[in-house]
């Protein structure tokens, strides 16, 4: 009898991060996650604001997490600060290899906002993200799908939050760290 071992081997993944109502409040960060590299590609996508439900968007995606940042976190941080802590509480909150994890974030690295998420993320973590794993592309939502997911889902999570404070989708809603 020939006995065999099966080895798993860890897929890449590409998470995008989109925004929307930024700079005001309150201001809703979204993360998608995906294992399908065509999500990377560069295509020329138009941002979706449809009426689809919020439910049919959520089904085409294979995870997400997102964070409604108020008032009172921006009082906590600086601008830029309010979006490392948020892109970083995010990250937190997926199960990934930093190593085969490449993150796509729709926007520019102002004020070194990535060595701040790096710094927040890998003081909190026992693996380390490395600063070419994190992309910033001033209208990545138009240019990566994955990215363009996240500002879809974003923009119809803003709208439930708008038209109802209390709304929350709990297995996927993560609170700012306050640090």
């Amino acid at each position: 009898m020939i006995k065999t071992t099966r080895i798993l081997i860890p897929k890449n993944v590409y998470i995008g991060i989109d925004e929307s109502n930024h700079g005001k409040f309150p201001e809703v960060y979204v993360s998608v996650l995906s294992t399908n590299p065509e999500g990377i590609i560069p295509k020329r996508l138009q941002k979706i604001r449809s009426r689809v439900r919020l439910e049919k968007i959520i089904k085409e995606l294979e995870d997400f997490k997102y964070t409604i940042v108020e008032r009172n976190n921006s009082d906590y941080f600086e601008k830029n600060g309010v979006r490392a802590q948020a892109i970083s509480t995010l990250l937190l909150n997926f199960e990934i290899i930093p190593s085969r994890t490449f993150v796509y974030i729709d926007g520019e690295d102002i004020k070194g906002v990535a060595q701040d998420i790096l710094t927040i993320y890998n003081s909190k973590s026992r693996l380390n993200f490395e600063r070419d794993h994190l992309i910033f592309a001033v209208g990545g939502d138009t240019i990566f799908p994955v990215v363009n997911d996240a500002d879809r889902l974003a923009y119809k999570i803003f709208t439930e939050v708008q038209r109802n404070r209390n709304y929350h989708i709990k297995e996927r809603e993560v609170k700012i760290l306050l640090c």
